[in-house]
């Protein structure tokens, strides 16, 4: 039942859906399998994709994580220097003081 204007995906859909047809005459274009062929390939990509999601997620947490300690240095650099400040004015008041 197939014409050969048709191109093939659409031959081996049509031969999917009249498989009586199909059958019957064997000048058709076979029907794919269903399954995949290469089960370990397909289990492979699939485990690899996987792999690269759970990879790009953990990069943008360490990512975060990395900016967070970053801006953690530069608040402890600025509380040392206020707290010297702090303390070298405490420390000229006591002078102060003792004078």
């Amino acid at each position: 039942m197939s014409t050969p204007s048709r191109p093939p995906a659409s031959a081996a859909l049509w031969g999917q859906l009249l498989r009586k047809n199909t059958l019957a005459t064997p000048s058709m274009v076979p029907v794919p399998p269903t399954a995949p062929l290469d089960k370990t390939g397909t289990s492979m990509r699939i485990l690899l994709h996987d792999t690269q999601a759970n990879f790009e997620k953990f990069s943008a947490k360490v990512d975060t994580l990395t900016s967070g300690i970053t801006e953690a240095k530069r608040e402890i650099v600025i509380v040392r220097d206020l707290f010297q400040r702090e303390h070298e004015a405490h420390t000229m008041d006591v002078v102060d003081l003792g004078k």
